[in-house]
C-alpha cells in the first residue's frame, strides 16, 4: 500500500526538490500549488457559452469533487441558459 507520509519524509530527508499539486501541506514545510476549482469551472463554462455552446456535458470524477466544481460551473453559467450541469 502507498504510504504518502513516509514517501514525503524520505524525499525531504534526501533533499529532493518537490512541489505538491492540489494538496495543502503547509504544516509539512513543502511547496505546494493549489487550484481554485470553482473559479476554473466558472471560467471554462463562461468560455464555452461565449463561443455559443448551449448543450454542455460535464464528465466528472469522484463525488467528493462535485460540490466545488458544480459551484464554479453554475457561476460561469450565469444567465446564459442551458441545462444545469450534473
Amino acid at each position: 500500500m502507498f504510504d504518502e507520509a513516509n514517501l514525503l519524509s524520505d524525499v525531504q530527508k534526501n533533499n529532493v526538490p518537490i512541489v505538491i499539486v492540489s494538496r495543502d501541506l503547509t504544516g509539512r514545510r513543502v511547496s505546494s500549488v493549489l487550484v481554485d476549482n470553482e473559479a476554473g469551472g466558472a471560467l471554462a463554462m463562461q468560455h464555452l457559452l461565449d463561443l455559443g455552446h448551449r448543450k454542455i456535458a460535464v464528465i466528472r470524477g469522484p463525488e467528493r469533487c462535485l460540490t466545488v466544481h458544480r459551484a464554479g460551473l453554475n457561476s460561469g453559467r450565469g444567465t446564459g441558459g442551458g441545462n444545469q450541469p450534473g
